[in-house]
């Protein structure tokens, strides 16, 4: 199993890629921590450098689950599946607001989730795409994205 779960802050990427990886004894990587130890930060990645090196990261790996709201850069060849998660905006904007996001990133956010900017960021990548929607609790949310991965 190759897996991306890919959603805008707060949509329950990295708990809910946890619980599954923990359940299925797979590997669990944040391209956030990938990030920061290959790049030494996570403003301004440049796509082509950063595509490369999680290219070359993952090509010989099997059974990994990489969780971020860019893990779409990594080429459709090393994946099997990708779940892009996305949240009903006024359960986004509570979600963020509990995490002392400022405004400025909440508005942001929202307009990315709006537009679905993950979404066609993913079709655009050509990935094997399975939208979930994250509104629900989380043993419900867990649920659907476990059943996208049979």
């Amino acid at each position: 199993m190759r897996i991306i779960i890919i959603g805008t802050p707060g949509t329950g990427k990295t708990t809910l890629s946890k619980k599954l990886c923990a359940e299925k004894g797979i590997k669990y990587y944040s391209f956030l921590s990938l990030m920061k130890k290959q790049f030494k930060t996570v403003l301004n990645l440049e796509e082509k450098q950063t595509k490369k090196f999680l290219n070359n990261f993952f090509k010989d790996k099997n059974n990994f689950l990489l969780d971020g709201f860019l893990a779409y850069w990594l080429d459709k060849e090393y994946v099997d599946t990708c779940i892009v998660l996305e949240t009903n905006i006024n359960i986004l904007k509570e979600r963020l607001e509990k995490k002392k996001y400022s405004e400025q990133k909440i508005k942001d956010n929202l307009e990315a989730e709006t537009f679905e900017h993950l979404l066609i960021e993913a079709e655009e990548n050509n990935h094997n795409i399975k939208l979930i929607k994250t509104n629900d609790t989380l043993k419900e949310n867990y649920k659907h994205v476990k059943q996208s991965i049979i």
